[in-house]
């Protein structure tokens, strides 16, 4: 999850992020910080869950209408990520098989 789809949750659930701040016991820049980011870290989502009295659970499979959604999102994320990587090893894989067989009709 990214710190932009964290401030999507926050105004979600009806706070404003200077009360998140406050809750947490942090400034309000502290915690700018650590919404700038592309994967928030868990132990902030489990401090946002204690604070708000919300579960983790529900941090993470709210939408930005404020509707229990399928946590498909970060699933989605990975499996993209893996066909990329995926692809990038068969296009090295060629490579180097191709720099094999030159070799060996040499």
């Amino acid at each position: 999850m990214t710190g932009k789809e964290m401030i999507q949750k926050i105004k979600s659930f009806g706070y404003k992020k200077i009360e998140i701040a406050e809750l947490m016991g942090i400034s309000e820049q502290a915690l700018n910080s650590k919404l700038k980011t592309t994967d928030i870290k868990v132990s902030f989502v489990q401090k946002l869950a204690e604070i708000t009295n919300k579960s983790v659970y529900e941090w993470l499979s709210i939408d930005n209408n404020g509707q229990i959604s399928e946590p498909q999102t970060e699933y989605n994320n990975w499996r993209t990520k893996y066909y990329e990587l995926l692809e990038d090893y068969k296009t090295i894989s060629d490579k180097l098989n191709d720099c094999l067989e030159s070799k060996g009709k040499n």
